[in-house]
């Protein structure tokens, strides 16, 4: 054959043939391959889809008690919607009204307050105008009737009065005269405080110089059995 091809000039035709055919058969065991590979695939995914198909059935009911769960609670979250709303404005007015009726207490309980005052300030000056009504009827009788006195001492409240207006204006006359001699003699008064004050000094040293001698050449002594207050003794 190798002879022929050469004669024929067309050498290694039947290698490239050979290779051909070669090559035809690998494409043929890659087509079988890939035959086989698609029915894996195929049937692979046929097994799939079935277990979904299974699945889908399995869960079919679950998810329609699911979409009916989603349908009631889309229906209940309306409801709570529109109930809160309505609650909201019912809060609203009924604190709008609380807020009014504590402002309206507020104010009576005020306005009571005043009133009270009122009544227990016309309470007190009914009592003193009665006191003073019962105090000039008592004096009408002191000065009308002769056997009607105040005291032992005053016939009635007039009498009672002068009297303390007079030991009054007498006590202030009193002090006045005593204010204008204390100005009076001022001077004196501190002219006499000048020389107690000197005699103080002057006899606290002599304690003092008794104190710390034991009374030796002194013309006195202190006298031990004072108590509560110092004491010095001149000898004769």
């Amino acid at each position: 054959m190798r002879q022929l091809e050469k004669s024929k000039g067309i050498s290694g035709y039947s290698n490239i043939e050979d290779q051909i055919q070669g090559v035809s058969n690998q494409k043929e065991i890659l087509d079988n391959q890939k035959d086989q590979t698609l029915q894996e695939i195929t049937e692979t995914v046929r097994q799939i889809e079935q277990e979904v198909k299974e699945r889908k059935t399995l869960l079919a009911p679950e998810i329609k008690k699911l979409r009916e769960l989603r349908e009631t609670m889309q229906k209940v979250e309306e409801v709570h919607s529109k109930e809160k709303k309505k609650y909201d404005q019912e809060v609203l007015v009924h604190d709008q009204e609380k807020g009014k009726m504590e402002s309206d207490l507020k104010t009576v309980f005020n306005d009571y307050r005043e009133a009270e005052g009122k009544f227990h300030c016309n309470n007190i000056q009914t009592e003193i105008y009665d006191a003073k009504l019962k105090r000039i009827a008592n004096e009408g009788k002191f000065l009308t009737q002769p056997e009607k006195r105040l005291t032992n001492e005053f016939k009635s409240y007039s009498e009672f009065f002068n009297a303390k207006l007079r030991q009054q204006e007498t006590i202030i006359k009193d002090l006045k005269a005593h204010q204008k001699h204390i100005k009076d003699n001022s001077e004196n008064y501190a002219e006499q405080m000048r020389l107690f004050t000197n005699l103080k000094q002057l006899l606290e040293i002599k304690r003092r110089t008794a104190k710390d001698t034991g009374g030796e050449q002194l013309p006195g002594y202190q006298d031990t059995n004072a108590q509560g207050f110092d004491r010095f003794v001149v000898r004769d």
